[in-house]
């Protein structure tokens, strides 16, 4: 009788050792899965992160060609007002009466004033311009390290989930 108890014991000594192994088997496969499902978070944030770069570059990108434009809009209509100013300066060889030398000063006067005014604009423009520009290519030396970051951290993610998979399977 005493043998059979024997047994019996190592027979369930030998069970629950067995679920106790078998527990720990599956506590790893649980805690790997996790692992496997939360390693991309990281990876996410970043290209959130690398989205919201390429946003702010298109965004300035069309400042600047706004900005281009304005600027082109301003050297235009101070070229005209500069072939105005010379024009009425031309014509000024030409009055005959005071009231037309009034007329052309008065002309040459609000040229030389707008032309001012146009220089000053310009010139605001064309810092604001250049700035922007900077800001540009600060954001897309941002975005070429980032998708540089993002791809090395993508390839080592896909490594470390191909060897986590592979030790689930393993357990």
């Amino acid at each position: 009788m005493s043998k059979s108890i024997v047994s019996k014991n190592i027979i369930k000594d030998d069970f629950f050792e067995s679920l106790q192994k078998m527990q720990d088997i599956l506590a790893e496969k649980n805690r790997l899965e996790t692992e496997i499902l939360e390693e991309p978070g990281n990876l996410a944030i970043q290209k959130n992160l690398l989205e919201r770069l390429k946003t702010e570059y298109i965004a300035k990108d069309k400042e600047a060609k706004d900005l281009s434009e304005k600027i082109a809009g301003i050297k235009a209509e101070l070229s005209a007002t500069e072939k105005k100013k010379e024009d009425s300066e031309k014509a000024m060889d030409n009055i005959k009466t005071q009231r037309e030398y009034e007329s052309l000063d008065k002309e040459i006067s609000d040229a030389n004033k707008k032309a001012s005014d146009l220089r000053r604009d310009l010139q605001y423009f064309d810092g604001e311009f250049r700035k922007l520009e900077d800001e540009i290519a600060q954001t897309q030396a941002q975005i070429e390290q980032n998708e540089n970051e993002i791809s090395k951290k993508s390839e080592i993610l896909q490594d470390v989930v191909n060897t986590k998979k592979c030790e689930i399977e393993r357990l």
